[in-house]
């Protein structure tokens, strides 16, 4: 048997969440490539109560893909659907965490993602594994703070948005501890607009256009917020200047 081509760590327990998975199912058509299904849907969940699914394309012999869009980091659960939810589905083998069975109601495949971003995932029919990829693009922003606080301060984050397409790609959050915030699993190519934030501070807007795989650096400041509650007059019209 070859081994597992899972990129990221599988992890358990296995659980199943039949209402956040039962209303969700979507064919995609057959290709010219061989396979012995007619059509595949990844269906997933972050836990939340939220379904997603994404229809699989068929990009050769018994290999199957699609794109992923997965917003925050975290715990992903997925199942590979084969028809409707009364149909065979691809879930977690319990007995070889390597591998997935196709069974009538199998376990749900957890996967955990250190960072949100742009995912291809890539399903292999003939000995049941997956792959799960982050796109190769990334960004590097130094995070400052005009008021230079002793530590960057916690929960520091931006939200990044795809500025042709408007879909929204994820919220990166700084590391405790870290000045330096990795923007990562970004598609090359694509022009993104970002919005940095952090609890007492001004948003900082930016749009970048990230060019190849050469990660993407640069220096974001965080001005203070001011409290108008606190301000004189004067100092409220100079704000509002």
């Amino acid at each position: 048997m070859p081994t597992s081509r899972v990129i990221n760590r599988v992890l358990g327990p296995y659980i199943w969440i039949p209402a956040v998975l039962a209303a969700c199912i979507l064919s995609a058509p057959a290709t010219a490539y061989e396979s012995i299904h007619e059509g595949l849907t990844l269906v997933w969940s972050d836990g939340s109560g939220d379904c997603r699914e994404v229809s699989l394309t068929l990009e050769a012999d018994h290999v199957w893909s699609c794109p992923v869009i997965i917003p925050t980091a975290g715990v992903l659960w997925f199942q590979v659907w084969t028809g409707d939810r009364n149909s065979p589905k691809y879930g977690a083998d319990i007995d070889n965490p390597d591998g997935l069975i196709l069974a009538e109601d199998p376990p749900l495949v957890p996967i955990d993602l250190a960072m949100p971003g742009c995912f291809k995932y890539t399903f292999f029919e003939n000995d049941p594994s997956f792959e799960f990829a982050g796109a190769a693009g990334s960004m590097l922003a130094t995070i400052q703070y005009r008021d230079d606080p002793v530590a960057p301060v916690p929960g520091t984050r931006v939200d990044v948005t795809d500025s042709e397409s408007a879909q929204y790609i994820g919220c990166f959050i700084l590391a405790l501890g870290e000045s330096l915030l990795n923007i990562g699993n970004l598609e090359p190519g694509r022009t993104y607009d970002l919005v940095f934030a952090a609890d007492g501070y001004q948003q900082a807007l930016r749009t970048e256009f990230l060019a190849d795989t050469v990660p993407l650096a640069f220096t974001v400041v965080l001005e203070v917020m001011v409290d108008n509650r606190d301000s004189s007059w004067g100092s409220v019209k100079t704000l509002f200047r």
